[in-house]
């Protein structure tokens, strides 16, 4: 398959037409004339393509990859593993005892 841009396997004729028609086309037309998506897949997404708690492969699978992009990560709910969890929560729940401590300590003056 021959493309002009990368995008245009998402962005067929009728797509571009109601970007058109709804005012996004030029910023589209400007990210391909800048480049467009990336067309391979770079160290840091095949690292983490390959993590174990990323995808489960029952069996090896092959993809060809004819275009790319991150997406936006306003619409993407972050995901964490379980060990990246502890290790965000741990100084909190430090900070939490610390705080606790400190407001039993007023509560006891205050008696």
């Amino acid at each position: 398959m021959t493309l002009e841009y990368s995008s245009d396997l998402a962005f067929t004729p009728a797509v571009k037409a109601i970007q058109r028609q709804k005012g996004s086309r030029e910023a589209y037309s400007r990210m391909e004339q800048n480049g467009g998506w990336r067309t391979a897949i770079s160290d840091d997404w095949t690292a983490f393509i390959g993590e174990p708690n990323s995808f489960y492969l029952a069996s090896a699978i092959v993809v060809t990859v004819e275009a790319w992009d991150v997406s936006c990560a306003k619409h993407i709910v972050l995901r964490y593993a379980d060990d990246q969890i502890v290790d965000l929560v741990g100084g909190l729940r430090t900070r939490i005892r610390e705080l606790e401590a400190a407001l039993a300590a007023l509560k006891a003056d205050q008696a």
